[in-house]
């Protein structure tokens, strides 16, 4: 996700916030940011290298057990960790991620809100490197550990100031990639599904997914992108109706590691999904997810499943 800091800010913050910090705060949160409104992410605090956010739980957000899909999870650590990187940096330039990865420990309690803590723990010339995980509020549990890398100083405004769309933006955004004999079919296993709007399409006997762009998917509202955790989410959600549907079953596997590669940024439209297994054993399938925007690969993602369903297990 490339985060862009837009207009002024409703963001609650801590007392412990002080000098320049302040301003990163005031900052982040553009009051028509359309996803943090949706998702209702707050900054809980932010000091030196580090950045903690909450949010609610939600159950436009939930998954088929009624607590936050893991989609709106990694959602609020992409989030986090580029945050953090703001604060470690003490600047408004923008930053893109470049990698994430995401282990998912515990499971979180159904309508339980989630919260966040992220540290930003070196750099390494254009590179920032970050570690967090996400708490469940009620129990102090960890549910998820992050690790990821960003690109800094990378092109874009900073905060106050707004960017002109160049040539290639504006054809990205103009041209649609759906093709005429792809039937497509909506899914709606559970609440996250519907709200990203996916769907599979089966074309030269190939299963791919595909998901429209929505305001609330939007990172940069400057160029107008999918928020990575967004394209994660989607990533997430397609390896799991693929590994269902391969092995006939009726219920989603849950998710249990997530690391994901980005390419470029993904601009509002359409983008396309192709999953395919990459190993399959007796007790995990790994299932690797292309993501493109008008036939150019935005991101990679291999996602971790339990080969079987087991009795008790809490799936997505």
């Amino acid at each position: 996700m490339q985060l862009v800091l837009t207009g002024a800010s409703k963001a609650v913050v801590s007392d412990e916030t002080v000098g320049t910090k302040s301003m990163i705060e005031s900052g982040f949160f553009g009051d028509e940011h359309p996803l943090f409104g949706h998702f209702g992410i707050k900054i809980d605090s932010v000091k030196t290298e580090k950045a903690s956010m909450k949010m609610p739980y939600s159950e436009t957000l939930s998954d088929s057990r009624g607590a936050l899909h893991h989609g709106a999870i990694v959602t609020l650590l992409d989030t986090n960790c580029g945050l953090a990187v703001f604060s470690a940096r003490n600047s408004m330039k923008p930053v893109a991620t470049l990698d994430l990865r995401v282990d998912f420990l515990n499971d979180i309690p159904p309508t339980s809100g989630i919260k966040s803590e992220v540290e930003c723990i070196g750099f390494d010339g254009d590179m920032a490197f970050v570690s967090g995980r996400a708490i469940c509020p009620d129990n102090s549990q960890v549910v998820a550990v992050v690790t990821g890398s960003f690109a800094i100083n990378t092109l874009g405004p900073e905060l106050g100031q707004t960017k002109t769309k160049g040539k290639a933006e504006v054809a990205e955004l103009d041209v649609v990639s759906a093709d005429d004999d792809a039937d497509a079919v909506p899914l709606s296993s559970d609440a996250f599904t519907r709200f990203l709007g996916l769907y599979e399409q089966e074309h030269l006997a190939e299963s791919r997914y595909a998901m429209q762009f929505r305001e609330v998917h939007l990172g940069n509202p400057q160029i107008r992108t999918f928020h990575g955790g967004i394209l994660a989410g989607f990533g997430e959600m397609v390896a799991a109706h693929f590994v269902a549907k391969q092995n006939g079953w009726n219920s989603l596997p849950a998710c249990k590691s997530i690391t994901i590669d980005y390419m470029r940024p993904a601009f509002a439209g359409e983008v396309v999904a192709k999953p395919r297994i990459v190993y399959k054993g007796r007790r995990f399938v790994s299932v690797a997810v292309e993501v493109s925007r008008n036939k150019k690969v935005a991101c990679l993602g291999r996602y971790i499943f339990k080969t079987k369903l087991e009795p008790g297990e809490a799936y997505v």
